[in-house]
């Protein structure tokens, strides 16, 4: 009973604190102090040393010393291998789903995009984002695939919170989403393939761009 406790615990601190650096509200090179964050969540502070261990493991903090860590710093070398495996990931899920796609899931995807286009809020873009991304392909019937390709939605968030201010950027994405979500309501496999892989790889080329030839 204890252990399941402890480890309750510490799910529940690593939840909190992955969702708190994904969102921004501990930014990129932020201290992250063990005694503060217990405090924080109500938790002492193994689940919380538990917790950043995990993160450490995700790429999201780097530790600094037994006691010091800080949330881990955006770069270019990060987004360009989150783009390279999303562009292996997403075309495969895409072409397994188009054949199973209902028309609920295709409203579901219209009514994400159409949030996505109408709200600005760059705090909760990513969540609109993932949300019409995983609609055309949560029908792929690959749990863990899909497993795989949130993850990674979730870190390209960090980016996109970068660079939404660029409306060219949020223009372009906007017009590859309609084109996708236009390819996987006609029912062709080949065209919505295509159209993942454009996106994809053109929005993943744009975030590497934001950053200089000299940042990590």
């Amino acid at each position: 009973m204890v252990a399941a406790f402890a480890a309750n615990a510490a799910d529940e601190a690593y939840a909190a604190l992955r969702a708190q650096i994904i969102r921004g509200d501990l930014e990129p090179g932020a201290t992250l102090r063990q005694e503060l964050l217990a405090k924080q969540l109500e938790v002492s502070r193994t689940p919380v040393r538990e917790a950043i261990n995990r993160l450490q493991a995700e790429g999201l903090v780097e530790v600094l010393s037994s006691r010091r860590s800080r949330v881990a710093a955006l770069s270019r070398a990060e987004i360009r291998d989150i783009g390279d495996m999303r562009l292996a990931l997403e075309p495969l899920a895409i072409g397994l789903a188009v054949p199973r796609l209902t028309a609920t899931d295709l409203r579901a995807a219209s009514f994400a995009l159409q949030d996505a286009d109408e709200e600005g809020d760059p705090a909760t873009f990513g969540e609109r984002n993932s949300r019409f991304h995983l609609a055309l392909m949560d029908p792929c019937g690959r749990p863990r695939l899909l497993d795989a390709i949130t993850s990674l939605l979730d870190l390209t968030d960090r980016y996109h919170r970068f660079a939404i201010a660029d409306e060219s950027h949020n223009d372009l994405v906007r017009d590859e989403h309609r084109r996708l979500l236009d390819a996987a309501a006609s029912g062709n496999v080949e065209a919505a393939v295509e159209a993942t892989r454009t996106h994809v790889g053109d929005a993943a080329a744009r975030l590497v761009a934001m950053f200089p030839e000299t940042a990590p």
